[in-house]
C-alpha cells in the first residue's frame, strides 16, 4: 500500500493549501541537533569523574565518539527520508501534518478545536526567512507547522478558515 495524503482525506474534503518545511531550514536544525547531541552525550560520563581524571577523560572521549557515530549512522542518513515524508495540508475541514522516518504518520486537527494560532520566527527561522505556526487548543499546543516559507500568509489563511468555520458551525 502506498502512503499518500489522499489516504486520510474524506471524500468531500478539499485541499486549500499544502506545503513542506524549507529544506535548508530543516537541514540546519538537523545539523544543530547533531552538534548538540555530540557535545552533550559525553556528559553522561560525568559519574566517572570520581574514578579519576584518566577514567573521566577516556569515558568522555568514548561517549563523544559514540555520540558522533550515532548521529552519522542514524540521524543524518535518515534526514532525507524524514524530510520526504513531511507535508502540511490545510483542507476545508482540518489541518493535517504528515511526518515520520520509516513511514508517514498523520496528525489531524479540526478547525473547531483550534482556539488560538500564533507565528514564531526565532533565530534560525529569521536566518532562512521561515517561521513556525503554532496551533493551540484550550491553552495547550496541539500541533506546530515548522519551518514554513511565507509563515504570515499561511497564518492569515489558517486564521480566516478557522473564523469561517466558527461562523458556519453556529
Amino acid at each position: 500500500m502506498e502512503f499518500t495524503i489522499k489516504n486520510v482525506l474524506q471524500e468531500d474534503e478539499k485541499i486549500l493549501w499544502q506545503g513542506k518545511p524549507s529544506e535548508k531550514r530543516y537541514k540546519c536544525s538537523i545539523y544543530l541537533w547533531t552538534a548538540y547531541l555530540s557535545v552533550m552525550f559525553p556528559f553522561l560520563g560525568m559519574a566517572s569523574i570520581q574514578a579519576g581524571f584518566l577514567v573521566f577523560f577516556i569515558t568522555t572521549l568514548v561517549l563523544f565518539i559514540v555520540g558522533i557515530f550515532l548521529c552519522v549512522i542514524f540521524l543524518i542518513p535518515n534526514m532525507k527520508k524524514a524530510y520526504g515524508n513531511m507535508l502540511y495540508v490545510l483542507t476545508d475541514k482540518r489541518i493535517i501534518s504528515q511526518h515520520g522516518i520509516f513511514a508517514p504518520n498523520y496528525k489531524s486537527v479540526e478547525y473547531h478545536m483550534i482556539t488560538d494560532i500564533s507565528v514564531r520566527v526565532g533565530f534560525i527561522n529569521s536566518k532562512y526567512k521561515t517561521g513556525d505556526i503554532i496551533l493551540m487548543s484550550n491553552a495547550r499546543m496541539v500541533d506546530k507547522l515548522r519551518g514554513l516559507d511565507n509563515p504570515y500568509e499561511i497564518f492569515n489563511m489558517t486564521k480566516n478558515i478557522c473564523e469561517e468555520n466558527r461562523k458556519t458551525s453556529k
